[in-house]
């Protein structure tokens, strides 16, 4: 499981981070946040598929040199994120 720099799993921090968050939208409207009642999360998945270039590119309209292909390439950086969605009942305490 996927830690913080504190060593806490991330989805921890993630509750904290939401609960601060409502707690914070829930005093500027002048209500206050109760019990949670709802948690939910999702997530995509991320396929990867590796092929040759030559075969994506040169084997299929018969251009494939000899010797291979020399290339150079630098992969980009990958970012994956997950949701969660947190719902607390609103007390109205007026």
């Amino acid at each position: 499981m996927k830690t913080d720099k504190n060593g806490y799993p991330v989805f921890y921090r993630a509750a904290e981070d939401a609960k601060i968050k409502a707690g914070v939208l829930a005093k500027a409207a002048g209500i206050h946040i109760g019990e949670l009642v709802h948690i939910d999360y999702s997530w995509g998945k991320v396929d990867f598929e590796v092929r040759p270039v030559q075969d994506v590119c040169f084997e299929s309209c018969g251009m494939a040199p000899a010797g291979g292909i020399s290339m150079d390439i630098e992969p980009d950086d990958m970012e994956a994120e997950d949701t969660v969605t947190v719902v607390w009942e609103i007390i109205n305490e007026k």
